[in-house]
């Protein structure tokens, strides 16, 4: 509503709605997806931490698919919380490299000096896969993070972004990811195929 309060007053165009409105349903649903994809290459390459989260899914919804996970249940599932993090965190795609913000003023930190117009950037792939960041980074590995801080999905990866400029629809987008794998996990296998990889190469 409050976007359409803000077209009217600034005479945007139809074009101009519509695209400022397919641009959010791009940027939630299409980061979403491959969030999604990530994982399932993650459980088809690493498939050790599938038992465990198939482990705490057959735990609460039934060893039978009795019933799919909700959201009642996200409580009782930390390690689809810690899955979720991983993906972000093993192959962000929301900023591969961060969106470039500029200082408003001089600023300084740890002996460097930097002019007030001085434009940043940072390369999440880099920190991701990074050993000195995240032991065995190439590993899709949840474990890492069972921590004290696994209720934070903003906390130990810059999937959204760092600090106060985050993605707005962060929430969403974890929220999203979060209820999507814990079903996939829950209801389907996945594995490599080993016909189709060397012919990828040749």
């Amino acid at each position: 509503m409050e976007f359409l309060k803000i077209s009217q007053k600034e005479n945007f165009t139809e074009t101009q709605n519509l695209f400022c409105l397919g641009t959010l349903m791009e940027a939630g649903s299409d980061t979403s997806r491959v969030s999604l994809g990530q994982i399932i290459a993650g459980a088809a390459t690493y498939p050790d931490w599938v038992a465990r989260a198939r482990a705490q899914l057959d735990a609460v919804c039934g060893h039978n698919a009795e019933r799919l996970p909700g959201w009642e249940d996200r409580d009782k599932l930390p390690y689809i919380a810690a899955v979720v993090k991983e993906g972000f965190r093993w192959r962000p795609n929301i900023a591969e490299i961060g969106a470039p913000t500029s200082l408003i003023q001089d600023d300084e930190y740890e002996g460097y000096k930097f002019p007030k117009g001085t434009v940043f950037t940072w390369n999440a792939w880099a920190i991701a896969l990074s050993d000195k960041e995240y032991p065995q980074a190439e590993r899709f590995w949840p474990d890492r993070f069972l921590n004290a801080d696994l209720d934070n999905p903003l906390k130990g990866h810059w999937a959204f972004g760092p600090g106060r400029r985050v993605c707005v629809g962060w929430k969403v987008g974890e929220m999203n990811v979060w209820i999507a794998i814990a079903r996939l996990l829950y209801c389907f296998d996945f594995s490599e195929d080993p016909v189709s990889i060397p012919s990828y190469y040749s």
